[in-house]
């Protein structure tokens, strides 16, 4: 019989079939599911009773710790007092050596100081005297080469004149650029 079966049959047999095997696996899913639901629950509720346990023992423990550290705070307290007395004895006795070493510092800055001064005055003095004689050979030259153009020509007061004030105009020239 099933081999005279249009086409259209088999399919519907074999979606029948599939929506049967879908349902079964629905209902087996959801019972699993159940199950899975309860262990969980059981699982949550004896992690909550450990959890209570250990919150307890922490408690104490945090208990205890906090006594030792009040106890400790006590003896450091001690301690800081008396390390507060005697501080300020050290304090003002280092407060002393650094003034003391402060003036001696000063006072070699003050020595040093003054020997730069002097060093730089001295090479001061010793520019000024070079660039003085710097000054003077340009004159001595200068008055060399008006004398040789004086002399190389003859001069009326007009000549005399310009002579002198081109003399002057390159000894300032010389100036500026020293």
């Amino acid at each position: 019989m099933l081999t005279n079966l249009p086409w259209d049959n088999v399919w519907f047999i074999y979606t029948s079939v599939v929506v049967i095997y879908v349902l079964l696996l629905v209902i087996i899913f959801v019972r699993q599911s159940r199950k899975h639901e309860k262990e969980v629950r059981q699982f949550l509720q004896k992690a909550r009773q450990h959890l209570k346990q250990h919150q307890k023992q922490v408690e104490e423990q945090a208990n205890r710790k906090v006594k030792k550290a009040l106890l400790l705070i006590a003896q450091l307290q001690k301690v800081a007092l008396y390390f507060e007395s005697h501080a300020q004895q050290e304090y003002q006795k280092i407060i002393d050596q650094a003034n003391q070493e402060a003036k001696q510092i000063v006072q070699q800055a003050h020595e040093k100081a003054d020997e730069i001064i002097a060093s730089a005055q001295k090479q001061l003095e010793e520019y000024q005297v070079e660039r003085q004689q710097e000054v003077e050979a340009q004159l001595v030259k200068l008055v060399i080469r008006v004398t040789e153009q004086v002399l190389s020509k003859k001069l009326v007061t007009e000549d005399h004149v310009e002579l002198i004030n081109q003399a002057l105009i390159e000894v300032k020239k010389q100036q500026e650029k020293l």
